[in-house]
């Protein structure tokens, strides 16, 4: 039986993975799926973690765990399969509080369909759906306004106040976020700072409100922009919350380790990763944390 954990990566700074085709409004668009959520792709994710693990494992632990590089004479296939990080929670600008983290029924939805797939048990606190164009918050959620609205971007969202909203945040942040002191704060902003908000508009969020930045690269000799050499970029912004899961399955192969493949990576206690673009200009920067 094929063993699986479920992972939290916590975006820290910009997290750029693109499609390699540029697109009509954006350049250097991200990579999404079929209905535009977008995502870390299985490939992203496993090169980032091959990249991190050959520093500390000999080659042998390194092709059983993720299977031989592309042309080599004895192709084999590792035991590990990992699931796309999608988001979960969306940092998003408000009138008060500067930003919340917003979810949506669906993608908890998703994210607890994909669990029990890979046979594990996610027991949030149930929280009511919103209704429509309605934003359900914690009580005495210090982002509403004085008129007991909440204002996110541009939008301003009647709201529900209830105590399973707080209890979800509570929960989320004891399992998602690391437990060194320096995560405290956001420990325990969480626990006010979470909002669901009705599915399309999470989707609308996810679509038009990534960030989009412009680059130029310069010339060395002159130290002025090269011609042509513009274009913009869009990115995960810092604090988005991305989930998924991480299985191994038995291949046949006789294992360089006695334990199985999940528990191999865990022991490895990787907890930073680079994914993505713009590595020399510190981007792609995530927290690997563990259910």
């Amino acid at each position: 039986m094929p063993s699986a954990a479920g992972v939290f990566l916590y975006v820290e700074t910009s997290l750029h993975i693109g499609t390699g085709e540029p697109g009509r409004a954006i350049d250097l668009p991200l990579h999404r799926d079929e209905d535009g959520v977008p995502l870390v792709p299985e490939s992203s994710l496993r090169g980032s973690l091959v990249a991190a693990v050959r520093r500390r494992c000999d080659k042998d632990q390194v092709v059983w765990a993720f299977g031989s590089p592309p042309g080599s004479e004895r192709p084999q296939v590792g035991v590990l399969s990992f699931s796309p990080m999608r988001p979960l929670l969306f940092p998003v600008r408000t009138y008060k509080g500067v930003f919340a983290w917003i979810t949506c029924t669906s993608a908890v939805g998703a994210w607890l369909a994909e669990a029990e797939k890979h046979g594990l048990a996610v027991n949030p606190p149930p929280v009511a759906p919103p209704g429509d164009f309605e934003a359900v918050v914690a009580p005495d959620c210090p982002m509403l306004t004085d008129r007991g609205t909440l204002i996110i971007e541009d939008f301003t969202f009647p709201v529900r106040q209830a105590d399973g909203m707080r209890r979800f945040g509570e929960w989320l942040a004891g399992i998602s976020l690391p437990q060194e002191p320096a995560y405290g704060f956001w420990r325990e902003r969480f626990s006010d700072g979470v909002v669901l908000v009705p599915d399309d508009i999470f989707a609308f969020f996810l679509q038009h409100q990534t960030a989009v930045v412009r680059r130029v690269a310069i010339d060395p000799a002159t130290g002025t922009a090269l011609d042509g050499a513009m274009w913009t970029e869009e990115s995960l912004p810092p604090e988005t919350l991305l989930c998924g899961f991480v299985s191994a399955e038995d291949r046949g192969h006789v294992p360089p380790v006695p334990v199985s493949g999940v528990s191999w990576l865990k022991q490895l206690e990787i907890t930073r990763l680079q994914i993505g673009a713009n590595r020399t200009l510190g981007g792609g920067l995530v927290r690997w944390v563990w259910i």
